[in-house]
C-alpha cells in the first residue's frame, strides 16, 4: 500500500461533497416514513435517484438497497486516488459473502440468493472457492481466517464459531488496511465501533438464562480490535459491563446514554449505540473538506442511509406506525 496523501484527494472532494449533499437526512426520512404504503414510498425514493429493482412483478426492498449500494461504491472506486479505502467498508460485504458460500456449501444449499454484490471479490468466483475450501481470491487476512474456519466447521459442525470467526477476520482486516493507508482516525473510528459491538454483544449475552450458553458465546462472540479491555465485559466468565470502566474509553456520556437505553431492551439499544457512533464520526470528520475523512463521513452516512431506508420501507411494508417507525431511524 502506498502512503496516505491528503493532498490526492483535491479531485475527489468536489466529488464527495457532491454526493454528500444528495444523502437523505433526518428529515427527508421522517417525512418517507409518513408515506401512505409502500407504493408511494418507492415513488419518494425514486425521486430522490435510487433506482427500483423488482423480483417478477414486484418491487424488492432488499434487492433495490443493494443495488443502489453496489453502484455507489463502484462510483467511488473509480474517482477515489486510494481504491484500498472502499474496501475498509465493503469488506464487510465480503465477509457475509464468504460465511454464505461456506455455510451453504456445508448444508447443500444454493448459495446464489443470499450473496450481496457489494464486495471486493465477485460472487461468481465465491461458490467455486467454497467447493474447492481454497480461498486465494480474498485478501490474506480473510483468505487464512476462511481456511481455518472452513476446516473446523467439517470438524465440530458449529456454524455459529464459524461466523464469529470470520466476523472477527473481518474487523481485522479493515483494521490492517486503515494502518498500511495511515487512516489514523478511521482507525479509531473501527475501534469504537468494534467497542460499541462488544458493549452490545454483552447486554445481549447477559439476558441469557443458561450462564454455559452465555460463557461459550461470549468468548466467540467478542471481537479484538477496540479500545476496551476484553476483561470489562465478563465476569468470571459470565457476560457484564464494567460501566465505570468502560465509560473512561468511550466518548463523554456514551456510557450513559447506552446504560439508559438497555433498559429499553436490545432493540433500543442497539439504535443508541449507533447513534452514539454517527455522533462520533460527526465530531471527528467535523467540517473537514479534504483527504480521507470527508470520504468516510460520506461513506459511513451512506451506510446509513441504506439502513434507515430499509427500517422505513420494511415498517411501511409491515404497516408500522411512522412514529414507531421514527424510533428506530440511525442519525
Amino acid at each position: 500500500m502506498r502512503k496516505y496523501s491528503e493532498s490526492d484527494y483535491y479531485y475527489s472532494a468536489a466529488r464527495i461533497a457532491a454526493k454528500s449533499a444528495k444523502l437523505l437526512g433526518y428529515k427527508e426520512m421522517s417525512e418517507l416514513c409518513d408515506s401512505k404504503d409502500l407504493s408511494s414510498a418507492l415513488d419518494r425514493i425514486r425521486e430522490a435517484g435510487i433506482s427500483v429493482v423488482s423480483e417478477g412483478d414486484r418491487p424488492d426492498i432488499d434487492l433495490t438497497l443493494t443495488a443502489f449500494a453496489a453502484e455507489s461504491y463502484a462510483e467511488l472506486s473509480s474517482f477515489l486516488p486510494d481504491p484500498e479505502a472502499v474496501k475498509i467498508f465493503t469488506a464487510r460485504y465480503d465477509c457475509h459473502n464468504l460465511k454464505t458460500a461456506v455455510k451453504c456449501r456445508y448444508m447443500g444449499i444454493d448459495p446464489s440468493p443470499y450473496y450481496i454484490e457489494c464486495g471486493s471479490v465477485a460472487v461468481s468466483e465465491l461458490s467455486a472457492a467454497a467447493e474447492s475450501h481454497c480461498y486465494d481470491v480474498f485478501p490474506d487476512t480473510l483468505k487464512k481466517a476462511a481456511e481455518n474456519a472452513d476446516k473446523a466447521l467439517y470438524e465440530n459442525g458449529s456454524i455459529r464459531a464459524l461466523e464469529a470467526s470470520l466476523d472477527a477476520a473481518c474487523f481485522e482486516y479493515m483494521s490492517y488496511v486503515c494502518e498500511g493507508l495511515k487512516y489514523r482516525k478511521v482507525k479509531a473510528l473501527l475501534g469504537l465501533k468494534v467497542d460499541l459491538t462488544n458493549i452490545l454483544t454483552a447486554y445481549r449475552l447477559r439476558a441469557l438464562k443458561n450462564s454455559d450458553t452465555a460463557k461459550a458465546l461470549l468468548s466467540e462472540n467478542l471481537l479484538s480490535g477496540g479500545t476496551v479491555p476484553l476483561a470489562c465485559f465478563s465476569c468470571d466468565g459470565l457476560p457484564s459491563v464494567d460501566t465505570q470502566k468502560v465509560s473512561e474509553y468511550l466518548p463523554v456520556g456514551a456510557m450513559k446514554r447506552i446504560e439508559d437505553s438497555a433498559k429499553d431492551g436490545p432493540g433500543h439499544l442497539s439504535v443508541v449505540c449507533d447513534r452514539v457512533f454517527i455522533d462520533e464520526v460527526k465530531n471527528v470528520c467535523g467540517m473537514e473538506q479534504l483527504g480521507i475523512l470527508p470520504v468516510a463521513r460520506y461513506i459511513i452516512s451512506l451506510e446509513y442511509e441504506i439502513k434507515n431506508l430499509r427500517i422505513v420501507l420494511s415498517g411501511i411494508s409491515a404497516g408500522t406506525s411512522p412514529e414507531k417507525i421514527r424510533e428506530e431511524l440511525r442519525y
